[in-house]
């Protein structure tokens, strides 16, 4: 199982080096920097109103869908997404 593999992984690291610290807070950063930018983009606000189709019966609700990209040497790529029904 992968989650039981990468938990063991995680608890038995001991050292962490420098480079994957500073990197893993630079790549947080880049992360939390987009996701909030990006709830100030018109496709937010699209994306909390939508309607589909379930089986033939209309199925209106609202979700909330984030996309987050970082720019590593001049290519912007897709890094994470979410999309969840909000109340």
């Amino acid at each position: 199982m992968v989650t039981g593999k990468l938990a063991r992984f995680i608890i038995e690291t001991q050292e962490i080096p420098e480079a994957v610290l500073r990197e893993t807070k630079v790549a947080l950063a880049d992360t939390l920097g987009v996701g909030l930018a990006g709830t100030l983009e018109p496709v937010a606000e699209i994306a909390l109103r939508c309607s589909i189709d379930a089986g033939g019966n209309p199925l209106d609700l609202q979700i909330r869908y984030l996309a987050v990209y970082g720019n590593r040497d001049g290519i912007w790529q897709l890094r994470s997404w979410q999309s969840l029904k909000t109340p």
